[in-house]
This record gives C-alpha cells, structure tokens and sequence, in this order.
C-alpha cells in the first residue's frame, strides 16, 4: 500500500469569495478516495466556473507506517456551479 500528500488548491475567481482557507492537504492510500470542502459565497446568480490544482506534495504528516510516494505530478479540474434562487412555498390549511 502507498499513500500520497495532496494539496489541493482553490483558485481565486470574480465570481465568488473564498471563506475558507483556499488550499486544503489531504493523504490518500491507494484504492481510496477523499473529499475536501471549500466554503465560498456566490457574487451573482449564474454558473460560476470553479477551479481547483491538485499536486502531490512531499511531507511527512502522513502516517510512517506506509510508504510514500512523491509521483511530481499535478492536475486540475474546472466545473460549473449553477448558482439560483429556489423558493419553495409552504401553505398552510386553516379549518373554518
């Protein structure tokens, strides 16, 4: 089993603001899959692109029982964020 240090980083945009920290390391074991969270707050209702750079970092804050690996790449991915309104509206029953 291997494990890689990966920091992930959110890019910077108009189109929203970063609440979080903007760069998040997270360690991955081989066959696994990790989730981070990014808080941002939408400037306008549209679909806003995001960002986000991952690259294999070498550090030791991963577990020493595992080996691991520094690969020296990197990769980046962009999505839409449809950002809206929903109203939903709760009617209330009166008896007469």
């Amino acid at each position: 089993m291997f494990i890689l240090q990966i920091r992930l980083d959110l890019q910077e945009s108009l189109y929203y603001r970063i609440l979080s920290n903007s760069s998040q390391s997270v360690c991955v074991c081989s066959k696994e899959a990790r989730s981070v969270r990014f808080n941002i707050v939408p400037k306008k209702l549209r679909e806003i692109p995001l960002t986000v750079i991952a690259k294999d970092v070498n550090s030791s804050v991963c577990d020493e029982g595992i080996e691991q690996m520094v690969l020296g790449v990197t990769d980046a991915v962009t999505r839409k964020l449809l950002v809206e309104v929903r109203v939903w509206l709760m009617l209330e029953r009166t008896r007469l």
